[in-house]
């Protein structure tokens, strides 16, 4: 986050501010900065005589945000990664990624629907500082990738920065599928907008299921004179 004081020209700002922020992610090796610059991004450090007190850390929740797990609940399929980071999201776990990132599944071979919730989260586009970054949101897929062949199975994108509803996040729901042995299914975030604005591109995914789908229908049998037997 970012915030600006001027207390001699702004009357309101001459007693003591407060600030908070909700929903950030700390991890181990992570270091947060407190910066004081000169304002109004300029050069002018004359009487830049500030304060901070009462700085305080809350942990939120039996989880603390960006705990490190092996396996993840929320699916039902685990991925083939050595570590997750999960986080909270309107008070429920999911799992964290900032673009660009993939998660790669390998279910049992099957006939499959997808389903998730993702979305970006809200302590980016309620953050100034990613507003004047110009962050745009970002792009989900899921990618089957079958041998050295890869198809794209589904896309969707989320922009909370400039699209109201894009607030609530997205759903992915994908129809059925034949996930063969040894395919390997990609969730993957990009940027978004096909281009490369990765800035404060925060996401999350929760509640991905893999869910079994009845086998496809055979085609009629027809006899030698052309109609059905």
């Amino acid at each position: 986050m970012h915030g600006e004081l001027d207390p001699f020209r702004v009357p309101r700002d001459r007693g003591p501010q407060r600030f908070g922020m909700d929903g950030i992610d700390i991890i181990e090796g992570d270091t947060l900065d407190y910066r004081v610059d000169p304002g109004h991004r300029g050069t002018n450090v004359s009487c830049d005589w500030t304060f901070v007190r009462d700085f305080i850390f809350t942990r939120r929740g039996d989880l603390a945000q960006g705990v490190i797990e092996a396996s993840f609940q929320g699916f039902n399929v685990q991925p083939v990664a050595k570590a997750l980071r999960v986080i909270l999201v309107d008070d429920k776990e999911a799992v964290f990624l900032h673009a660009p990132a993939t998660l790669a599944f390998k279910p049992p071979p099957g006939r499959y629907t997808i389903a998730a919730n993702f979305g970006v989260q809200s302590s980016a586009w309620q953050d100034p500082g990613c507003a004047k970054a110009n962050a745009d949101g970002i792009g989900v897929s899921l990618v089957l990738r079958h041998g050295d062949t890869e198809s794209t199975l589904w896309h969707g994108e989320v922009d909370p920065f400039h699209v109201a509803k894009d607030k609530e996040g997205g759903r992915l729901n994908l129809g059925a599928i034949e996930i063969a042995a040894e395919d390997v299914v990609d969730y993957r975030v990009d940027p978004g907008h096909g281009g490369a604005n990765t800035n404060c591109d925060w996401s999350y995914l929760r509640e991905l299921k893999f869910t079994k789908a009845a086998a496809a229908k055979a085609p009629a049998k027809r006899n030698s004179g052309g109609a059905k037997p």
